[in-house]
């Protein structure tokens, strides 16, 4: 098969051009965050004799995906919404919920009331509204970036132009978190090829023949560096360091899953993801349908070995279901009480009562992977290897997709790797009560779901459900992944850049302004 080379090339914007020209007319690079009297003393100039920052930068963009955030699927052009959109909160690294257009919440056991700040106005100078809001939840809600997040929010709707109400199927303690959906101006995001009218950082514009991202100069706050986002046309998402390292764009952004990271001579920052790999386990197994065994399973294995060896370094070792880089279980007693170092003495110690372990006769079984994904393939090696310590004897089986999930779901396996990308609430629904991710779990065993949606309501701690997981660990956490920022030399420092807010941040950033990209 012939590999697709990345071109560069000059954007065809035949499709967005009528509404581009009406958009150019419109457009006073206003943003949200100016109260009403701000706009008034700073909007006398007309919008085109005031000086933006010098220079430019460039990242890339995919012309056959949406820009249109409610109807885009690359990672590639997702990456690119914190330019230009904002939400009711965004998520800091800790994944605590910050307030952004949002002023308050009221949250209850059915109801979530958010309270929005007053004097909000879109870039073309409108007035936004608690019907905005609304308008952008349906889209969002029903949309592959969002829907996930929103799938616990029953109905939305606008008492008053300042209020949002949300209601919810269940009561979920974080439920804050999964109100960071873009909000646009009504009516502006109904198509796939639409251009949105929102209130970031930049909006769209039309900079001669190639379709920009111009800075709002009223943004509330300081302005970012440099004055002009250039998106640059890509045909392949997989060589994006490549430009980086040309100097032909910026900055460039991967989630990694593919399974590997390319080298790259560019600047990186880590970005920590919600994303976990997991060991899976076939509760029909003769050992591992004891709980005590899947325990010791999980103290046999090395993570900061799988981290390394495995993934590259692109992860973080994890032993509970939930983000490290969570705050909540920086303040959990039982959180504090695991480590991600192998003990076999304590491993060994728990199998030999069922006739396992390295003084014991040889345990054999199946590990399943998927063969498209060499951080997985790379990890199911040194799972054999470890496991050989406590004379389990594994034979990896690198399977297609199609085989992959055969196997699973006709539990042809003894165990399996596994990801599952957790939303911003930490939703672990997928794995109970036969949900997505639920392959060889006994949803009768024990009270973990039950405890676990107790927990999410508010009627036990996170430590009582954490206790439950590791008595029962009906699958074994890994690691969570991380993806990569790569940018140019003209960028001597980024700051708060997180998986839901890559450039939100940007008037953070040190960026050399007098740069200019083609």
């Amino acid at each position: 098969m012939t590999m697709k080379t990345t071109i560069l090339k000059q954007p065809h914007f035949q499709k967005w051009l009528s509404l581009l020209l009406c958009a150019v007319l419109t457009v006073s690079l206003c943003s949200c965050g100016k109260v009403a009297e701000e706009t008034e003393t700073t909007t006398e100039a007309p919008a085109e004799e005031q000086s933006l920052p010098a220079g430019s930068v460039a990242v890339p963009y995919l012309p056959e995906d949406s820009l249109n955030p409610f109807y885009m699927s690359t990672v590639v052009n997702a990456a690119l919404v914190s330019f230009y959109c904002r939400g009711l909160y965004y998520l800091d690294n800790g994944y605590n919920a910050v307030a952004d257009l949002a002023r308050s919440e009221v949250v209850s056991v059915e109801n979530v009331k958010v309270n929005l700040t007053p004097g909000l106005t879109f870039s073309d100078g409108s007035p936004l509204t608690a019907k905005d809001v609304v308008y952008s939840y349906e889209r969002a809600a029903a949309s592959s970036l969002y829907g996930d997040h929103l799938k616990n929010i029953d109905e939305c709707y606008a008492p008053d132009d300042a209020t949002v109400l949300f209601s919810l199927y269940e009561p979920d303690v974080n439920v804050l978190n999964a109100l960071i959906f873009p909000v646009v101006k009504s009516g502006t995001a109904d198509k796939e090829d639409s251009l949105p009218v929102s209130c970031g950082h930049y909006c769209f514009t039309q900079d001669g023949i190639r379709l920009s991202l111009t800075l709002n100069q009223q943004f509330a706050g300081e302005p970012a560096p440099v004055g002009i986002v250039r998106l640059a046309e890509v045909t392949d998402s997989t060589v994006l360091e490549t430009l980086v390292d040309a100097g032909e764009v910026t900055f460039c952004y991967s989630d990694l899953s593919h399974g590997s990271a390319k080298r790259t001579y560019a600047a990186a920052t880590d970005i920590y993801l919600n994303n976990l790999v997991f060991l899976g386990v076939n509760r029909k197994n003769v050992n591992f349908g004891i709980a005590e065994m899947r325990r010791a399973l999980s103290l046999a294995l090395d993570r900061q070995e799988i981290v390394s060896a495995g993934f590259q370094n692109f992860a973080r070792s994890a032993v509970l279901p939930f983000n490290t880089s969570w705050s909540a279980l920086a303040d959990s007693p039982v959180a504090a009480e695991q480590s991600f170092r192998v003990d076999l003495e304590q491993a060994n110690a728990i199998m030999a009562p069922y006739g396992a372990g390295s003084d014991q006769a040889e345990c054999f079984v199946r590990l399943l992977c998927p063969d498209s994904n060499s951080f997985l393939r790379n990890t199911a090696g040194v799972i054999a290897k470890q496991l050989a310590k406590v004379n389990i004897t594994v034979t990896v089986e690198n399977v297609d997709r199609y085989d992959y999930f055969t196997a699973l779901s006709e539990e042809d396996y003894d165990l399996y790797l596994g990801e599952v990308k957790l939303t911003p609430t930490m939703d672990l629904s997928p794995f109970l009560n036969y949900g997505s991710a639920s392959y060889g779990i006994d949803p009768d065993e024990g009270d973990l779901a039950e405890t676990y949606y107790r927990y999410r309501g508010g009627e036990v701690s996170l430590d009582d459900f954490l206790t439950a997981f590791v008595a029962q660990t009906p699958f074994v956490p890994l690691c969570f992944r991380n993806g990569r920022m790569c940018y140019s030399a003209d960028v001597s420092a980024v700051s708060g850049v997180s998986e839901y807010r890559l450039f939100g941040d940007i008037d953070k950033w040190e960026i050399n302004a007098d740069h200019a990209l083609g």
